[in-house]
């Protein structure tokens, strides 16, 4: 198992820079990684990532699987988009509705400005 920030979308690559001395703030949303990020991780370590439910990712050693992984943004719709928004979403600082129907170019410009007084923080890249 595995959680992530479930609001950011592939194709975009987030993650929070470690830092032995940051605060989690989580009124703010910052926090974790991207679905894509984690993918690219389980890609390096032979994992394939068989599905999610928010936060909330189930990753298995590809030596225990046969066939394709199943499609990143398959996962990321059955496990979060079709999904009812929680609550606390109005926390983020961004609409995270807005950001679910942007386009990858624009889904990249509303979280690195919603994020803005964490640069140098995270790396987002598509």
């Amino acid at each position: 198992m595995a959680e992530i920030n479930e609001v950011i979308p592939p194709p975009l690559k987030f993650a929070v820079n470690y830092d032995a001395n940051f605060e989690l703030d989580l009124r703010q949303r910052f926090y974790g990684q991207s679905l894509a990020q984690l993918q690219e991780l389980c890609e390096r370590h032979d994992y394939h990532i068989l599905s999610m439910r928010y936060m909330d990712v189930l990753i298995i050693d590809k030596a225990y699987t046969e066939g394709e992984p199943v499609d990143i943004d398959e996962i990321y719709k059955a496990g979060f988009k079709e999904r009812p928004m929680m609550d606390y979403y109005a926390d983020y600082p961004f609409d995270v509705e807005a950001l679910q129907k942007a386009s990858p170019e624009e889904a990249y410009q509303i979280v690195k400005s919603g994020f803005a007084k964490y640069e140098g923080k995270f790396t987002l890249s598509l």
